[in-house]
């Protein structure tokens, strides 16, 4: 056979081979985006959220209804204060609800601390962090990382929310809440001996417009990782988890979990709400202990949770305000 036929029949041959033949064997998967944490600069100052936690601590076990939480209350309300919030802008919303283990004929007394930094819009964002403390017999519980730092980093985030509006006026008033009540008596999952003040809050929504909410809760903890919370609006955790990526280097909300917490309440009532919380403290050997200490918060994730929040925050306003 001539040589140019040869190379012919050997070619056509190939090509029917391979059109008859199985599919082409699969592409081997692209390799997972590897995440690290670059270098970032903190937006908020770590050292001011510490102290005012202090502040909070100095007033001890805040259990409801108890002389600690009263001082506590105070605190924040001079803290608002001093921030540039003005009195008028502060109010509490005091109410009562049967409890199972109740200081005073069957009913507890609570009460929530309102604020807000004024904006062209009324309706806005909320910032939220419940100020009581666990009640717990036989122990000094203060609840540092459970959720007095929580607290003042609200505070801090406003702060920086204040001395930006001074240049840059605010389109949408942002809402702060302090929650009494989100630590059960006796029982969490029974009863709903839990979330007392956020239960409440939503019940008086049609005085307050507000458009969504996030709540901070544990962010004090060494080596932090947060939720990516089932509970959680999937639209700001996508917002929180793209800002993280750009901000950080990385998604600080990649452990897998549904939160029962003081934002469940407005997800009932249809109000767009993210939960910010480290759940592996609640598996930790010093939750609910006395070992919940100011020296035990690490500073460093306080500024990481902090610098995340307010990177996202333009972000998280822009998306509940449609």
């Amino acid at each position: 056979m001539p040589r140019a036929l040869m190379l012919f029949v050997l070619l056509l041959s190939f090509t029917v081979l391979s059109a008859c033949g199985d599919k082409p064997a699969a592409q081997p998967p692209a390799p997972a985006v590897q995440e690290s944490e670059k270098n970032w600069t903190t937006l908020v100052d770590g050292a001011a959220v510490l102290k005012r936690t202090e502040r909070i601590l100095s007033w001890g076990p805040r259990p409801p209804a108890s002389k600690g939480i009263l001082g506590a209350r105070l605190e924040i309300k001079a803290m608002l204060s001093e921030i540039g919030i003005t009195a008028k802008d502060i109010t509490e919303q005091t109410f009562s609800a049967k409890t199972p283990n109740p200081p005073t004929e069957g009913k507890t007394s609570f009460t929530n601390i309102v604020a807000k930094i004024p904006g062209k819009n009324a309706r806005g964002l909320a910032l939220a962090a419940h100020y009581d403390s666990k009640l717990m017999e036989g122990i000094r519980f203060v609840g540092a990382n459970d959720a007095a730092s929580s607290v003042a980093l609200v505070l801090e985030i406003a702060r920086a929310e204040i001395e930006k509006a001074k240049t840059t006026p605010r389109e949408d008033t942002l809402w702060l809440l302090f929650f009494d009540g989100e630590e059960a008596f006796v029982d969490w999952h029974k009863d709903n001996d839990n979330t007392y003040g956020s239960r409440e809050f939503v019940k008086q929504l049609a005085q307050y417009p507000l458009a969504g909410l996030v709540l901070v809760d544990m962010v004090g903890t060494k080596d932090i990782l947060l939720a990516d919370d089932g509970n959680s609006s999937p639209v700001l955790r996508d917002i929180l988890k793209k800002t993280s990526r750009d901000v950080l280097g990385y998604n600080l909300l990649a452990r897998p979990f549904t939160a029962v917490d003081d934002h469940v309440p407005f997800k009932e009532a249809n109000i767009p709400c993210v939960d910010l919380i480290d759940h592996a403290f609640d598996t930790s050997n010093w939750w609910h202990t006395e070992r919940d200490s100011l020296e035990n918060l690490d500073r460093r994730s306080l500024e990481k949770v902090g610098t995340l929040l307010l990177s996202a925050l333009p972000a998280l306003e822009k998306s509940v305000r449609k």
